[in-house]
């Protein structure tokens, strides 16, 4: 399964978004802006880290046989 250009586009501008959140929160001059800095990154990482989760997801169902059910899932 190939990689999509706009995933890696906006994977990179939030790995940007994240070491602009660190500049934001190492030389805030205020608790607010260091806040806000921290949390910048936290989400970035977070919505990077939600991105790699749904590759591998797909490239599981993709190779999935069809009619089982997802992994994880309970079946009773």
């Amino acid at each position: 399964m190939d990689i999509h250009p706009g995933e890696l586009v906006i994977g990179a501008m939030m790995a940007a978004f994240a070491v602009i959140g660190l500049f934001l929160a190492g030389r805030g001059l205020d608790l607010e802006m260091h806040v806000f800095g921290l949390s910048l990154t936290v989400f970035s990482i977070a919505f990077v880290f939600g991105q790699i989760r749904r590759h591998f997801n797909a490239l599981d169902s993709a190779r999935a046989p069809a009619g089982t059910p997802p992994a994880g899932s309970r079946h009773d």
